[in-house]
């Protein structure tokens, strides 16, 4: 189970009870919350993982400076009503974008992990 985080008071509290990373929901925060929360996760030795629906927040990631996020989740869930894309095109669509290429040559080799299914299947 995960809490959606949105104060640094949580990532404190996730701290205290050793936690090792958090899970921070790109697509929940403005640029300058999140800037400001992944500041006190490293402050507090903790790996920041950014969960992303969209190219938008790919993007904001990529302004981001160099080592600041541990891994990058791409999510099928829509944060608009929760539902889920269970053929997997979202995911896939954000794999081959322009903005994860951008994300790569800033930051290096940072892992990538899907949650959910990847479409495996091109439609032409």
């Amino acid at each position: 189970a995960s809490d959606l985080l949105l104060y640094p008071y949580q990532l404190y509290k996730l701290s205290l009870a050793g936690a090792d990373a958090v899970n921070l929901v790109v697509g929940a925060l403005s640029k300058k919350d999140l800037t400001y929360l992944i500041k006190i996760a490293s402050s507090l030795k903790l790996q920041t993982l950014a969960s992303v629906t969209s190219e938008v927040q790919l993007n904001s990631l990529a302004d981001l400076p160099t080592g600041t996020i541990a891994a990058i989740v791409v999510s099928n869930r829509q944060l608009e009503d929760f539902s889920f894309d269970m053929s997997g095109e979202q995911a896939l669509r954000l794999l081959k974008s322009h903005a994860l290429e951008k994300i790569r040559e800033s930051h290096g080799d940072v892992p990538v992990f899907v949650e959910g299914r990847v479409g495996a299947i091109e439609r032409s």
